[in-house]
């Protein structure tokens, strides 16, 4: 597997909204790290594209695969082995998303987990340092 960077990240807000596994509600991604929604054709298909996560497992270049003209690879949970989206390792043309008024552009390295996999919470109070995060780099 390729190298990773992994940082500790110190939360400074009193009440942290975050989103766990659905599965077995291991904490995978903050809300303050969503870039943006792209809306799916089904409802099962809706998606968030986010910049960091926490506690996923990345496929290894040998399946990297295709999706559209994109290629991606695919993201899994570190506990339980659900995918919960995918990678987008290289994006093919200028593919830009228009949601609630603004207009964003998909790039090389962001994620992207499906929202039926995911759990959003709400943890007031929290004062601790939050599991190791892995940054990608625009």
């Amino acid at each position: 597997m390729a190298l990773q960077k992994f940082l500790a990240k110190k939360l400074e807000r009193v009440d942290t909204k975050y989103f766990q596994c659905e599965a077995c509600k291991t904490h995978i991604a903050q809300c303050e790290d969503i870039y943006f929604f792209i809306p799916g054709e089904r409802i099962i298909e809706h998606g968030m594209v986010f910049h960091k996560l926490a506690n996923v497992r990345i496929d290894e270049p040998i399946n990297h695969h295709q999706l559209g003209r994109h290629t991606v690879a695919d993201i899994y949970c570190i506990r339980c082995g659900n995918k919960l989206g995918w990678k987008y390792i290289k994006v093919c043309g200028l593919h830009i998303h228009h949601h609630a008024g603004s207009n964003y552009t998909l790039r090389d390295n962001m994620m992207k987990l499906l929202m039926s996999k995911l759990l959003q919470m709400s943890s007031p109070g929290l004062d601790y340092t939050a599991p190791p995060v892995m940054e990608n780099k625009h």
